[in-house]
């Protein structure tokens, strides 16, 4: 069994979000079926592409075990206890304000224990981190977990937020309804002001925000990953990443492999 299997039967048995009825050999790597269900994902029209149902989707993929169920009640009941802290008729604002709180300030309405970076995992790398059945449960993830889980919960409250990318970055952007852009750092909770980018900047360098099927493509990410740890993997681990790049051909600028300057040479030639 695989160290990442291994982490997760200790993290998350307790805490129900995995199904304790597959065997060994639904454990085993499927990655023909992989690349077919994405590609089915990523067929849809962008109105039926739900970022939760889509990263708990996909990262079942890479975790079979995971409860699907489970983990999507878990995020409902995030949802529910936000609006708990709310006044009647919050305003868009107010809702991102409690969701804040609520993530990465100790209380009462998280039982004193925010949703906290792996000190462990700071250049973003553990896949098990990058799990949002991990995150739910430990509290504990990385950019990729904390940036999926501050995302879902503020669009099912109907917030005007998304994923955002640049050169090895990954934030999550916010608007509030003056029209007020604010960038989220996802690992530490700290917001900061949309700045204007400055003259002669590579284009590569600037945010970008992500579209549904963009965000898709990023959550999908985490199957490249995956494959390139395995053994004998690299033929299906290069068939997903030119699916996820078809899908945004942009999405390379996500990628470790890839350096900045790599990337502005590719986005001055587009």
């Amino acid at each position: 069994m695989s160290r990442i299997h291994l982490l997760f039967a200790g993290w998350l048995l307790s805490a129900s979000l995995l199904s304790p009825t597959l065997s060994h050999a639904e454990l085993r790597p499927q990655p023909e079926s992989d690349l077919q269900a994405v590609e089915a994902m990523l067929h849809r029209p962008d109105v039926e592409l739900d970022l939760g149902d889509v990263k708990i989707a996909i990262d079942k993929r890479v975790e079979p075990r995971i409860d699907v169920d489970a983990t999507r009640r878990r995020l409902a009941g995030i949802a529910a206890d936000v609006l708990e802290m709310l006044p009647p008729a919050p305003t868009r604002h107010e809702r991102f304000e409690a969701l804040h709180a609520y993530l990465y300030r100790a209380g009462d309405w998280n039982g004193n224990r925010p949703w906290l970076r792996a000190a462990e995992d700071p250049a973003c790398q553990d896949i098990a981190n990058k799990l949002l059945a991990t995150h739910l449960v430990t509290r504990r993830g990385n950019c990729v977990s904390m940036a999926m889980l501050v995302t879902i919960v503020g669009q099912r409250l109907g917030l005007d937020i998304s994923l955002a990318t640049a050169p090895q970055q990954l934030s999550v952007v916010y608007r509030d309804e003056a029209g007020t852009l604010r960038i989220l750092d996802p690992t530490s909770g700290e917001l900061k002001p949309d700045t204007t980018r400055p003259r002669g900047t590579p284009p590569a360098s600037a945010l970008r925000v992500l579209t549904r099927r963009e965000s898709a493509v990023l959550a999908a990410q985490v199957l490249v990953d995956h494959l390139a740890r395995l053994p004998g993997q690299e033929t299906h681990r290069a068939a997903m990443a030119e699916l996820l790049r078809v899908n945004d051909p942009r999405h390379v600028a996500m990628q470790p492999s890839t350096s900045p300057a790599q990337v502005a040479q590719r986005e001055r030639s587009r």
